[in-house]
């Protein structure tokens, strides 16, 4: 029985050893990834397409902070929304991915930054 334990012990540390290099890579790798996105994302996807995910975002995120904002009255949320709005329309008039990132960005901080007001007003858990 202590070599079965033996045997399988040391599959556990090249497992884990293996999973730990796995990780290095991806966290490595990840902020190259996320540059690169919209990039590969434009061969792959028609321009339609991301537009129809973006006004699907913006139409949820105006529904959630305007039922959010009666709870608790901080504004900020809108302000990071419509300065995410404001960068998809430059990217969609000078075809610049770097306003694309920035507001998804922007968008992204404003459904974080709500959620967090929402979370201490609210008494009903997530």
């Amino acid at each position: 029985m202590k070599k079965l334990k033996e045997k399988y012990s040391h599959h556990l540390y090249k497992l884990g050893l293996g999973m730990s290099f796995l990780c290095a890579i991806h966290c490595l790798s990840m902020p190259f990834l996320l540059v690169l996105l919209p990039t590969v994302g434009e061969h792959l996807f028609p321009a339609y397409i991301e537009n129809a995910i973006i006004v699907s975002s913006l139409a949820i995120a105006v529904y959630l902070l305007s039922r959010d904002y009666k709870l608790h009255r901080n504004s900020l949320p809108f302000a990071l929304l419509i300065s995410s709005s404001v960068f998809y329309f430059l990217n969609i008039l000078a075809h610049n991915h770097l306003y694309s990132i920035i507001g998804s960005i922007l968008m992204a901080s404003a459904y974080v930054l709500n959620w967090v007001m929402h979370r201490k007003v609210c008494k009903t858990p997530f």
